[in-house]
């Protein structure tokens, strides 16, 4: 790989990735409870998986920044996530579901991990795995947890912050640690050979259907009292994280960035690759935006939880789709998102000129 070009396919993954958590935050803040029919279920589909996603592109990304200097991909590291962690807490305040301050958690322990070897990366991703199925046979996950209303009690107290920062928040760091071990171990063969990885395409996809397959017949073949005690070490859900969520979820983040690369590199100069790709690299910029702009206008108009699916399917495609033409037209004149330029100026100690075009 030479030179700083970005890889389109990992735009692409990441262009995905905002559009399956912006349909399920959109879910979860704004559809009526347990609903049912088509709509409902493509919401809920990218469910632990775009989150799954987003933290292996958060991974590679660490990978890439230091692929030529390890300890400034290091300082950077730090200082984005001390970025996101100031941000994160902050945005907590008014969006509960706040995925930023764990990643400001992700990038500091990210930049300790950019030193290790493959092999270690590798232990890292195990030992996450088996501390979170540990944690979860030995603690109560529904601790804080009012499940029916999704708030957490308790999250201003020490223990119910490292409760929810390690064990059974929305996106803990264990397991998602895990996520972000393997996608550094992934970007490092990215950086290598991209076609190594868009070789992953089939494997990956044959493992996220054979263990969501292992899971449904393993819980199918449960006994009464067996299946009301063990089943949620079984199910792929993100909530709770067991084993097999961790298997199906970073494989299926294996086949769409090996389907990415794919796509970008026979259809990279075609509109839709560059808008797609271009909605990617301001996956930041939106993130904030369908808080601000996608959900609390709808919020402060109708109460939480209370619009139809097929309303809030129509909404979140309306928001993904302004974002592909808006991210391709700011793009066409800036190189970076507002968000993005932003985080540069904090984290890198030469920030670029935003703007590229006059």
């Amino acid at each position: 790989m030479k030179g700083h070009r970005r890889l389109p396919g990992v735009d692409l993954a990441r262009a995905l990735a905002i559009f399956g958590m912006v349909a399920v935050n959109f879910d979860q803040i704004l559809s009526v409870p347990q609903s049912t029919g088509l709509s409902a279920t493509l919401l809920a589909l990218p469910a632990g998986r775009a989150s799954a996603l987003f933290v292996v592109l958060a991974g590679i990304g660490l990978s890439l920044l230091a692929r030529r200097d390890v300890g400034r991909g290091r300082r950077v590291a730090f200082r984005r996530g001390l970025f996101f962690l100031v941000l994160g807490y902050l945005f907590w305040v008014v969006w509960p579901g706040d995925i930023l301050h764990y990643y400001g958690w992700y990038f500091i322990v990210g930049g300790m991990a950019l030193s290790w070897g493959n092999r270690v990366l590798a232990l890292g991703v195990a030992v996450v795995t088996l501390t979170a199925l540990a944690l979860l046979m030995v603690f109560d996950y529904g601790a804080g947890w009012d499940f029916t209303r999704l708030e957490y009690e308790g999250l201003l107290t020490w223990t119910g912050q490292t409760r929810n920062l390690l064990f059974n928040g929305f996106h803990p760091l264990f397991p998602w640690l895990a996520f972000l071990f393997y996608g550094m171990w992934l970007g490092r063969r990215l950086v290598a050979d991209p076609a190594r990885v868009e070789r992953m395409i089939w494997p990956a996809l044959i493992v996220a259907v054979a263990t969501e397959w292992a899971s449904h017949s393993i819980i199918s073949n449960l006994g009464g009292l067996e299946k009301n005690e063990a089943a949620y070490l079984f199910v792929t859900d993100s909530m709770p994280p067991s084993l097999f969520y961790v298997l199906a979820a970073g494989a299926l983040a294996t086949f769409t960035l090996a389907l990415c690369l794919r796509v970008a590199n026979r259809w990279e100069s075609t509109w839709v690759v560059r808008a797609l790709s271009h909605t990617g690299q301001l996956a930041f910029s939106l993130y904030v935006l369908h808080v601000l702009v996608g959900a609390y206008p709808l919020i402060a108009i109708q109460p939480t939880r209370s619009m139809a699916p097929a309303f809030v399917l129509g909404w979140c495609g309306g928001f993904c789709l302004l974002s592909i033409v808006g991210s391709h037209f700011w793009r066409l004149r800036f190189s970076q998102g507002p968000a993005e330029t932003v985080l540069r100026r904090f984290a890198h100690s030469a920030p670029q000129s935003v703007v590229t075009k006059t």
